[in-house]
């Protein structure tokens, strides 16, 4: 929650961190796929669940109804991306990519 630190490679130790989410792709994927790259939506989850109970049971959030919950995430809550090496990758660069 808020901002993150700098140096992407600090990311996965900041004192703010709420959850990650890993995907892993081959880096030469026309190798995988000489036929072409399939096709598709690949989906997943980032359970941030705990994070709000910590919350609750310290105080900042009232309770875990959306009317609590949706204004803290609002107001704080920041996505960011990285390849393996650390390097940041620009969310807005990410085709597809869809946070709700």
């Amino acid at each position: 929650m808020g901002d993150p630190p700098t140096d992407s490679a600090l990311w996965p130790s900041a004192a703010n961190l709420v959850a990650t989410q890993g995907q892993f792709i081959n880096a030469d994927v026309k190798a995988m796929h000489p036929e072409g790259i399939p096709q598709g939506i690949l989906e997943s989850e980032v359970s941030l669940t705990h994070a709000l109970v910590a919350g609750m049971q310290r105080g900042f959030i009232a309770d875990l109804s959306p009317e609590s919950v949706l204004s803290i995430l609002q107001q704080g809550l920041q996505w960011r991306a990285s390849a393996a090496d650390g390097y940041e990758i620009d969310c807005l660069q990410l085709s597809g990519l869809s946070i709700s």
